[in-house]
């Protein structure tokens, strides 16, 4: 069974965002789609309308306690860093997320979520604006912005270089193509180096790859 997003109503439902992942609050709409989830992260505190959705439940559905006020950075830190862990071990699952109402702590999870299915912060909180309300607590600005430094790849990148020219280069197939020449600005070969450990990424197939920023 899918899910739909009501945009007519805003949040009174649970938000995919991915195939595998989804938002929502426990005081509007996790009663209506959590049957669904195989996870459940909650980072809400415990209220009356979360223990009878612990009544209607799946006794399947592994669920996981995560509380800290809306606001409170450092509790917050420790909790989505605790989470981000469980759902690496949860991969393939479907992942519910869960605050309050849905808007804040766990928007910030869904957000890191998503700039690392996406590596960029604008595609990221596009993405996650386009398909559910959120108003994130202003004192968990800095994590955000912490967020967008990160991948915020691209302008970090583009920063650091300039185009010296061009050069024809031959595919696997035979065909030639014509590449951009850039040459990184004021950085040894040793800081060239050590930016390369930064940008180990996972490729499709769940394998470790080292892009060469050099050859671009």
């Amino acid at each position: 069974m899918g899910f739909h997003i009501n945009i007519l109503y805003g949040n009174d439902r649970i938000t995919p965002l991915l195939d595998w992942l989804y938002i929502g609050g426990v005081e509007n709409n996790v009663r209506r789609t959590l049957p669904y989830a195989d996870v459940w992260i909650n980072f809400s505190h415990e209220s009356k309308k979360e223990k009878q959705i612990h009544e209607k439940r799946k006794t399947n559905i592994i669920y996981y306690p995560l509380r800290f006020d809306d606001g409170d950075l450092q509790k917050g830190q420790e909790m989505w860093l605790r989470a981000f862990e469980l759902i690496q071990q949860h991969k393939g699952q479907k992942i519910l997320i869960s605050c309050s109402e849905g808007v804040s702590r766990s928007a910030v999870m869904c957000l890191w979520l998503l700039c690392e299915e996406f590596m960029d912060y604008e595609k990221a909180i596009t993405h996650l604006k386009e398909n559910r309300k959120v108003f994130i607590d202003k004192g968990f600005h800095p994590f955000v912005e912490y967020l967008q430094e990160i991948y915020s790849v691209k302008e970090r990148f583009e920063s650091m270089y300039k185009v010296i020219g061009t050069k024809e280069l031959v595919d696997k197939d035979g065909n030639k193509v014509s590449c951009e020449v850039r040459e990184f600005e004021g950085m040894t070969d040793e800081e060239i180096e050590d930016m390369m450990q930064e940008m180990t990424v996972t490729n499709e197939k769940g394998e470790k790859e080292t892009i060469d920023l050099r050859y671009l």
